[in-house]
């Protein structure tokens, strides 16, 4: 299922006066009142005043005149062809609740589709769309000159249920949705994903659950006391250091300083000092320093495969992080060494050198 935004750029400006006056007979309107809106658009001229001069009289023969009250009725009348073509069409599916089926809503120039089968029906509302357009301007109407958001309602996919220790997550590619195992399940298990972030103390977990979904969690995740200990160990000191996350050498030094501090106390499996060392290494991304965020991104490793077990994508983010700093390090000592061996100017150390460069942009952009 999806919803389909639809808003049509100048839609006012564009009403053909024919059609509307066609239009308005077919309903069944007075001739006398006809007459009467035909009256008030006959030969409309509109002059543009440039640097204190007035241009010459342009004339104007299409869209609902401004500041008119009757404009916004002429053109609902005129988009209501529209939504009965629309509304009759039957290959065109909306959603149904008990014997009643809805396909559009209309909101002035604004209008939200609702399509059972978006894939298969799509295309048939695109062609309606510019016919309509063809009719009302007497003049192709691309599509295009019509905003469109879309937003897909993946059905099956809000029957899976939570669970703080997963068996599979939901991966999006473009707008086609995926499901995948992240672990080797038992014949006839059910399928769950974490509906929140699951590195984070049970407690705060559990209550983003209940004010967001409106349950509390028994998985074994908020139920085993071996994991529920690590994650409620406090660190209240982290709050502070992420409200300066824009500057990065003061994040930098707040973090080297909580990170020292608690060395001995805390391990690094507890989620603040996770947390800590995940920031600590974006920190030094940031202002370039290559070493020491290898040195962070190897100390989450073990954590991530804590708290990340099987084949978590998160997990494997990090590691591809990592893996890049890593790189950088092992590239950095060729080139290093061909500056020596062969020169600056050299090829192939000019080679190692955009190598070099196009690694830390990447690192930079992520």
């Amino acid at each position: 299922m999806a919803l389909i935004f639809l808003d049509a750029q100048k839609a006012f400006d564009n009403v053909n006066w024919r059609f509307m006056l066609l239009l308005l007979e077919q309903m069944g309107f007075a001739r006398k009142f006809i007459q009467a809106i035909e009256a008030t658009y006959y030969k409309q001229t509109a002059k543009v005043m440039i640097e204190g001069e007035l241009t010459d009289s342009i004339n104007i023969r299409k869209g609902t005149r401004q500041g008119c009250p009757l404009s916004p009725l002429l053109f609902v009348l005129t988009l209501e062809v529209l939504n009965r073509n629309i509304r009759d069409e039957k290959n065109i599916k909306g959603m149904k609740i008990k014997k009643e089926e809805f396909k559009l809503q209309v909101f002035a120039d604004d209008l939200v589709f609702i399509l059972e089968d978006p894939l298969e029906t799509a295309s048939k509302l695109i062609e309606k769309i510019e016919t309509y357009g063809k009719v009302i301007c007497r003049k192709y109407f691309p599509v295009y000159l019509f905003q469109i958001w879309i937003l897909f309602f993946f059905i099956s996919m809000s029957l899976l249920n939570n669970s703080c220790d997963p068996n599979c997550v939901v991966i999006f590619e473009g707008p086609q949705l995926h499901l995948r195992s992240i672990r080797e399940m038992q014949l006839g298990e059910e399928l769950t994903i974490s509906y929140t972030e699951t590195v984070m103390p049970t407690p705060e977990r559990q209550q983003n659950l209940k004010r967001q979904y409106c349950f509390e969690c028994d998985c074994i995740m908020c139920s085993t006391p071996s994991k529920v200990s690590q994650l409620n160990l406090s660190f209240d000191q982290v709050i502070w250091v992420n409200t300066c996350a824009e500057k990065w050498e003061q994040v930098l030094l707040s973090c080297q300083t909580l990170l020292k501090s608690n060395t001995s106390r805390l391990p690094d499996t507890n989620i603040y000092q996770l947390k800590l060392l995940d920031l600590a290494m974006d920190a030094c991304i940031n202002l370039g320093l290559w070493e020491e965020a290898l040195h962070y991104g190897n100390r989450t490793l073990e954590p991530y495969r804590f708290y990340y077990p099987g084949f978590h994508p998160l997990r494997a983010i990090q590691m591809m992080r990592v893996a890049k700093l890593q790189y950088h390090q092992d590239i950095g000592i060729p080139s290093s060494i061909t500056k020596l061996t062969h020169g600056t100017e050299h090829s192939l150390t000019q080679d190692l050198m955009i190598l070099k460069e196009e690694w830390e942009a990447g690192m930079l952009l992520k």
